[in-house]
């Protein structure tokens, strides 16, 4: 695959093929999937789906916001590269901030990976409030209350 292609056409043609990718997000951090739907500001990735005969036929999916994405490849050669902006406005989270929002008032668990400067970062547990510029999650496990910038959320995906 040739770079003449920026990341939003390069998505596209991954949701309309529904080949496996590679997505390298700004943190990092990589995901692997089929791009199941490309939405103005995030895209719904069925995460490894080769796992799926493994899992008791678990689909696990995650919301992942568009200006957090810096590379897509279809093989492990080509990369697709976007640009990585340090300045994120509302309109870009509007995706995450309806994933989050579904996370919040269906009460489920999701894992939340986080851009904390440049270095990914997980966190598993309830999303508790979610303001116009921040969230506040319950960690799994301890119980402690997390409050983060929406802006640092790179992706949600439901357990």
């Amino acid at each position: 695959m040739t770079n003449c292609l920026n990341v939003r056409g390069a998505l596209n043609i991954a949701e309309f093929t529904g080949q496996v990718v590679k997505i390298t997000l700004c943190s990092g951090q990589e995901l692997k999937g089929v791009v199941e739907k490309v939405c103005p500001t995030a895209i719904r990735l069925w995460v490894n789906p080769g796992e799926l005969c493994c899992s008791n036929n678990e689909i696990r999916k995650a919301w992942i916001a568009i200006h957090a994405i810096e590379s897509i490849a279809f093989d492990c050669e080509n990369e697709i590269r976007g640009c990585c902006r340090n300045c994120t406005n509302q309109g870009d989270l509007q995706g995450i901030i309806k994933a989050l929002n579904a996370a919040e008032l269906s009460r489920q668990i999701v894992k939340v990976g986080l851009n904390c400067n440049g270095k990914p970062v997980r966190v598993r547990g309830q999303i508790l409030k979610i303001s116009c510029n921040t969230l506040c999650i319950r960690l799994e496990g301890c119980g402690e209350v997390k409050e983060e910038k929406l802006e640092n959320v790179e992706y949600v995906e439901f357990c």
